[in-house]
Parts: structure tokens; sequence; C-alpha cells
């Protein structure tokens, strides 16, 4: 029994569509990943400068109350 045409021609454009979507899916994981450092690398130095000026005898709203 063969195979019809349009099958095929179907066949080969979902993987290649599949194909060119790998890129893409890389691209958004890396993104994602890169604001997820940055967020957490923001988070560390809020908490270092907390510690910072709790150990220096003032908290960081008393920057707000001068």
């Amino acid at each position: 029994m063969p195979i019809d045409a349009t099958v095929i021609v179907a066949g080969v454009s979902v993987v290649g569509m599949a194909v060119a979507a790998i890129p893409t899916v890389a691209d958004a994981l890396d993104r994602r990943a890169r604001r997820n450092a940055g967020i957490d690398l923001m988070d560390q130095a809020q908490k270092f400068d907390f510690a910072r000026d709790s150990i220096a005898g003032r908290e960081s709203s008393a920057w707000d109350e001068r």
C-alpha cells in the first residue's frame, strides 16, 4: 500500500517545524535562567546590605527616616 504524497509532505513539515523550534525553546530557557540568576543576585545583595546595616546598628529602613 503506497503512502500518499500529502502525508509525506505533512510529516516532513511537522518534523521541520519541530527542529526549527529547538533554538527558540533553548533560548527561552537560557533567558529564564539568566533572569532568575539576576533576581537571586539582587536578593543576595539586599540580604548582605541588611546584615551589614544590622551589624552597624542601623537597619535599611532607617534610611527612609532621615
